[in-house]
Protein backbone atom coordinates (compact mmCIF):
# COMPACT_ATOMS: atom_id res chain seq x y z
CA UNK A 1 0.00 0.00 0.00
CA UNK A 2 1.54 3.67 -0.77
CA UNK A 3 2.18 5.68 1.94
CA UNK A 4 -0.64 7.71 2.83
CA UNK A 5 -0.49 12.21 2.68
CA UNK A 6 -0.12 13.27 6.13
CA UNK A 7 -0.98 17.11 7.31
CA UNK A 8 2.14 18.58 7.72
CA UNK A 9 1.15 22.05 8.32
CA UNK A 10 -1.96 24.13 9.18
CA UNK A 11 -4.33 25.17 6.89
CA UNK A 12 -3.77 28.62 7.74
CA UNK A 13 -0.39 28.46 5.74
CA UNK A 14 -0.48 28.23 1.93
CA UNK A 15 2.26 25.51 0.45
CA UNK A 16 1.14 25.83 -3.25
CA UNK A 17 2.55 23.92 -6.15
CA UNK A 18 3.40 23.79 -9.68
CA UNK A 19 5.81 22.72 -12.46
CA UNK A 20 9.03 25.45 -13.78
CA UNK A 21 9.28 24.01 -17.19
CA UNK A 22 13.21 24.67 -17.75
CA UNK A 23 15.74 23.95 -20.74
CA UNK A 24 17.00 20.02 -19.34
CA UNK A 25 13.55 19.21 -17.38
CA UNK A 26 10.01 20.13 -16.11
CA UNK A 27 10.73 20.78 -12.17
CA UNK A 28 7.42 20.05 -9.93
CA UNK A 29 8.17 22.66 -7.02
CA UNK A 30 6.51 23.58 -3.92
CA UNK A 31 6.76 27.00 -2.41
CA UNK A 32 6.09 28.87 0.74
CA UNK A 33 6.81 32.16 2.95
CA UNK A 34 7.70 36.01 1.44
CA UNK A 35 11.40 36.55 2.27
CA UNK A 36 14.30 36.28 0.55
CA UNK A 37 14.66 32.87 -2.07
CA UNK A 38 15.97 29.53 -0.67
CA UNK A 39 15.76 26.70 -2.52
CA UNK A 40 15.99 23.31 -0.20
CA UNK A 41 17.86 20.71 -2.95
CA UNK A 42 16.29 17.24 -2.73
CA UNK A 43 17.91 13.92 -1.64
CA UNK A 44 17.34 10.89 -3.24
CA UNK A 45 13.87 9.79 -4.11
CA UNK A 46 12.20 12.37 -2.05
CA UNK A 47 8.72 13.55 -2.81
CA UNK A 48 7.42 17.47 -2.57
CA UNK A 49 4.93 16.23 0.39
CA UNK A 50 7.46 14.88 2.45
CA UNK A 51 8.77 17.98 2.94
CA UNK A 52 5.71 20.23 3.15
CA UNK A 53 6.94 20.47 7.10
CA UNK A 54 10.50 21.55 6.60
CA UNK A 55 9.32 23.86 3.52
CA UNK A 56 6.72 25.54 5.70
CA UNK A 57 9.28 25.59 8.58
CA UNK A 58 12.26 28.01 6.66
CA UNK A 59 9.23 29.70 5.25
CA UNK A 60 8.57 31.49 8.08
CA UNK A 61 11.92 33.22 7.53
CA UNK A 62 12.42 32.86 3.24
CA UNK A 63 10.70 32.59 0.56
CA UNK A 64 11.07 28.68 0.77
CA UNK A 65 10.85 25.71 -2.61
CA UNK A 66 11.82 22.39 -2.95
CA UNK A 67 11.54 19.95 -5.91
CA UNK A 68 11.59 16.82 -6.91
CA UNK A 69 14.71 15.21 -8.70
CA UNK A 70 14.73 15.13 -12.56
CA UNK A 71 13.19 11.62 -13.21
CA UNK A 72 10.88 11.35 -9.79
CA UNK A 73 7.34 12.38 -9.14
CA UNK A 74 5.84 14.32 -11.40
CA UNK A 75 9.87 15.86 -12.11
CA UNK A 76 10.61 14.87 -16.01
CA UNK A 77 13.74 13.13 -16.57
CA UNK A 78 17.40 14.43 -17.62
CA UNK A 79 18.78 12.57 -20.90
CA UNK A 80 21.32 11.75 -18.39
CA UNK A 81 21.62 12.11 -14.96
CA UNK A 82 24.49 13.78 -13.30
CA UNK A 83 25.50 16.05 -10.47
CA UNK A 84 26.84 18.54 -12.91
CA UNK A 85 23.58 18.62 -15.16
CA UNK A 86 21.85 19.16 -11.71
CA UNK A 87 23.56 22.46 -11.06
CA UNK A 88 22.71 23.75 -14.14
CA UNK A 89 19.08 22.63 -13.97
CA UNK A 90 19.23 24.53 -10.13
CA UNK A 91 20.21 27.57 -12.24
CA UNK A 92 17.82 27.53 -14.52
CA UNK A 93 15.24 27.22 -11.66
CA UNK A 94 16.86 31.02 -10.46
CA UNK A 95 16.71 32.21 -13.98
CA UNK A 96 12.93 30.57 -14.20
CA UNK A 97 11.68 32.44 -10.65
CA UNK A 98 13.66 35.97 -11.60
CA UNK A 99 16.14 35.43 -9.04
CA UNK A 100 19.51 36.91 -8.66
CA UNK A 101 20.55 35.50 -5.61
CA UNK A 102 19.96 33.30 -3.48
CA UNK A 103 20.48 30.74 -0.60
CA UNK A 104 20.87 26.86 -1.12
CA UNK A 105 19.63 24.34 1.82
CA UNK A 106 20.86 20.55 1.29
CA UNK A 107 20.20 17.58 3.22
CA UNK A 108 21.68 13.90 3.52
CA UNK A 109 23.00 13.09 -0.40
CA UNK A 110 21.40 16.49 -1.44
CA UNK A 111 25.17 17.77 0.49
CA UNK A 112 26.69 16.68 -2.77
CA UNK A 113 24.27 18.45 -5.13
CA UNK A 114 24.16 21.77 -3.19
CA UNK A 115 28.17 21.45 -3.61
CA UNK A 116 28.07 21.16 -7.06
CA UNK A 117 25.71 23.69 -7.48
CA UNK A 118 27.59 25.89 -5.56
CA UNK A 119 30.71 25.34 -7.73
CA UNK A 120 28.69 26.36 -10.67
CA UNK A 121 26.64 29.67 -9.49
CA UNK A 122 29.00 30.73 -6.48
CA UNK A 123 28.32 34.25 -7.11
CA UNK A 124 24.70 34.45 -6.79
CA UNK A 125 24.23 32.11 -3.69
CA UNK A 126 24.24 34.28 -0.45
CA UNK A 127 24.47 31.36 1.92
CA UNK A 128 24.33 27.45 2.50
CA UNK A 129 22.30 25.35 5.13
CA UNK A 130 23.79 21.78 5.51
CA UNK A 131 22.32 19.30 7.52
CA UNK A 132 23.25 15.89 8.09
CA UNK A 133 24.91 16.74 4.39
CA UNK A 134 26.79 13.92 2.64
CA UNK A 135 29.75 16.25 1.06
CA UNK A 136 32.68 13.01 0.29
CA UNK A 137 32.01 9.68 0.45
CA UNK A 138 35.04 8.77 2.60
CA UNK A 139 32.20 10.26 5.24
CA UNK A 140 29.67 7.07 4.57
CA UNK A 141 29.83 4.56 7.66
CA UNK A 142 29.61 1.93 5.74
CA UNK A 143 32.24 -1.60 6.03
CA UNK A 144 34.57 -1.44 2.85
CA UNK A 145 33.63 -4.45 1.77
CA UNK A 146 29.63 -3.34 2.02
CA UNK A 147 31.14 -0.25 -0.15
CA UNK A 148 32.57 -3.10 -2.56
CA UNK A 149 29.84 -5.25 -2.99
CA UNK A 150 27.78 -1.82 -3.32
CA UNK A 151 29.20 -0.38 -6.21
CA UNK A 152 29.35 -3.81 -7.92
CA UNK A 153 25.82 -4.25 -7.74
CA UNK A 154 25.48 -0.08 -9.14
CA UNK A 155 27.95 -0.72 -11.68
CA UNK A 156 25.22 -3.77 -12.84
CA UNK A 157 22.49 -1.67 -12.81
CA UNK A 158 23.34 0.80 -15.16
CA UNK A 159 22.37 -1.79 -17.95
CA UNK A 160 19.19 -0.68 -19.35
CA UNK A 161 17.76 -4.77 -19.33
CA UNK A 162 19.19 -4.76 -15.27
CA UNK A 163 17.61 -2.02 -14.29
CA UNK A 164 14.46 -3.05 -16.20
CA UNK A 165 13.87 -6.00 -14.56
CA UNK A 166 15.08 -4.21 -11.50
CA UNK A 167 12.57 -2.24 -11.37
CA UNK A 168 9.41 -5.46 -12.28
CA UNK A 169 11.44 -6.32 -8.99
CA UNK A 170 10.38 -3.66 -7.25
CA UNK A 171 7.08 -4.44 -7.69
CA UNK A 172 6.61 -7.87 -5.47
CA UNK A 173 6.29 -7.91 -2.33
CA UNK A 174 9.26 -10.64 -2.48
CA UNK A 175 11.50 -8.49 -3.86
CA UNK A 176 10.84 -4.90 -2.40
CA UNK A 177 11.39 -6.82 0.86
CA UNK A 178 14.59 -8.21 -0.49
CA UNK A 179 16.37 -4.33 -1.91
CA UNK A 180 15.10 -2.62 1.19
CA UNK A 181 16.41 -5.59 2.88
CA UNK A 182 19.94 -4.86 1.17
CA UNK A 183 19.78 -1.23 1.70
CA UNK A 184 19.52 -2.07 5.73
CA UNK A 185 22.02 -3.97 6.04
CA UNK A 186 24.38 -3.75 3.65
CA UNK A 187 23.82 0.49 2.90
CA UNK A 188 23.26 1.26 6.76
CA UNK A 189 19.85 2.96 5.38
CA UNK A 190 17.69 3.01 8.22
CA UNK A 191 13.54 2.60 8.34
CA UNK A 192 12.76 -0.72 6.84
CA UNK A 193 8.90 -0.15 6.58
CA UNK A 194 9.18 3.08 5.30
CA UNK A 195 12.11 1.74 3.02
CA UNK A 196 9.81 -0.86 1.51
CA UNK A 197 6.63 1.41 1.15
CA UNK A 198 8.81 4.00 -0.98
CA UNK A 199 10.51 1.07 -2.86
CA UNK A 200 7.10 0.06 -4.41
CA UNK A 201 6.14 3.04 -5.77
CA UNK A 202 9.05 3.89 -7.23
CA UNK A 203 8.79 4.93 -10.72
CA UNK A 204 10.78 3.22 -13.58
CA UNK A 205 12.18 6.77 -14.01
CA UNK A 206 13.36 7.12 -10.91
CA UNK A 207 15.19 3.67 -11.11
CA UNK A 208 17.15 4.95 -13.73
CA UNK A 209 18.07 8.32 -12.08
CA UNK A 210 18.85 6.19 -8.81
CA UNK A 211 21.25 3.93 -9.86
CA UNK A 212 23.53 7.08 -11.44
CA UNK A 213 23.03 8.68 -8.03
CA UNK A 214 24.27 6.30 -5.86
CA UNK A 215 27.18 5.99 -7.89
CA UNK A 216 28.47 9.64 -7.23
CA UNK A 217 27.54 8.83 -4.06
CA UNK A 218 30.00 5.89 -3.72
CA UNK A 219 32.51 7.47 -5.81
CA UNK A 220 32.24 11.23 -4.61
CA UNK A 221 36.15 13.13 -3.69
CA UNK A 222 36.12 16.17 -5.01
CA UNK A 223 33.92 18.92 -2.98
CA UNK A 224 36.22 18.48 -0.10
CA UNK A 225 39.32 19.86 -2.21
CA UNK A 226 37.60 22.95 -3.52
CA UNK A 227 38.94 26.10 -2.70
CA UNK A 228 37.13 27.87 0.91
CA UNK A 229 34.04 30.01 0.22
CA UNK A 230 33.72 33.06 1.77
CA UNK A 231 29.35 32.00 1.75
CA UNK A 232 28.52 31.57 5.83
CA UNK A 233 27.67 28.03 6.10
CA UNK A 234 24.87 26.57 8.64
CA UNK A 235 26.08 23.27 9.47
CA UNK A 236 23.71 21.08 11.58
CA UNK A 237 24.11 17.21 12.00
CA UNK A 238 23.76 14.84 14.98
CA UNK A 239 27.41 13.93 16.12
CA UNK A 240 25.91 9.67 16.47
CA UNK A 241 24.54 9.98 13.26
CA UNK A 242 24.75 6.27 11.59
CA UNK A 243 24.48 6.56 8.32
CA UNK A 244 27.14 9.54 8.20
CA UNK A 245 30.56 10.44 10.26
CA UNK A 246 29.93 13.40 11.85
CA UNK A 247 33.63 13.99 12.44
CA UNK A 248 34.76 13.92 9.35
CA UNK A 249 31.96 15.75 7.56
CA UNK A 250 32.77 18.73 10.41
CA UNK A 251 36.12 19.02 9.64
CA UNK A 252 35.46 18.86 5.95
CA UNK A 253 32.69 21.29 5.92
CA UNK A 254 35.22 23.61 8.02
CA UNK A 255 37.60 23.21 5.02
CA UNK A 256 35.27 24.67 1.98
CA UNK A 257 33.75 27.27 3.96
CA UNK A 258 35.66 29.89 5.65
CA UNK A 259 32.62 30.57 8.18
CA UNK A 260 30.91 27.89 9.60
CA UNK A 261 28.07 28.23 12.50
CA UNK A 262 27.99 24.39 13.57
CA UNK A 263 24.99 23.13 15.89
CA UNK A 264 26.09 19.67 17.19
CA UNK A 265 22.87 17.76 17.66
CA UNK A 266 22.31 13.91 20.09
CA UNK A 267 20.00 12.22 17.31
CA UNK A 268 20.11 8.77 17.08
CA UNK A 269 19.35 8.60 13.29
CA UNK A 270 20.02 10.15 10.25
CA UNK A 271 16.56 10.37 8.48
CA UNK A 272 13.54 10.75 11.16
CA UNK A 273 11.52 8.27 11.98
CA UNK A 274 8.69 9.98 10.74
CA UNK A 275 7.98 13.01 8.40
CA UNK A 276 8.47 16.12 10.40
CA UNK A 277 5.83 18.33 10.60
CA UNK A 278 5.93 22.42 10.96
CA UNK A 279 4.44 22.12 15.13
CA UNK A 280 7.35 19.70 15.74
CA UNK A 281 10.24 21.69 14.11
CA UNK A 282 8.74 25.40 15.47
CA UNK A 283 8.48 22.92 18.79
CA UNK A 284 11.92 21.25 18.51
CA UNK A 285 14.45 23.05 16.55
CA UNK A 286 13.20 27.48 16.60
CA UNK A 287 16.80 28.24 17.44
CA UNK A 288 18.52 26.96 14.60
CA UNK A 289 16.06 28.79 12.54
CA UNK A 290 16.47 32.31 14.28
CA UNK A 291 20.69 31.93 14.00
CA UNK A 292 20.10 32.26 10.44
CA UNK A 293 20.76 36.08 9.69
Amino acid sequence: MPQAKLSLVPESIEVSSGIASLPLCDLHYIETGSGPPLVIVPATMSEVWHWEGLVAFMGQRFRAFFFELPGHGQSTPLERYSSTLMAQVIADLLDYFGFSRVSLMGFSFGGILTLTALERISHRVDRIILISPLVDSSALRIAPLNKLFLRFLIRLSQDHWLQKAIHRSLQSDTGSAFWAQLAVRVGNVEHLDILKQNIRATPWQTVQTLAVQLDEILNTHQLVASARYAQPCHFVMSAIDPLIDFSFTSAAVQQIFSSVDETQLNLPYHRPPELPSLEYLNRTYPHLLTKIP
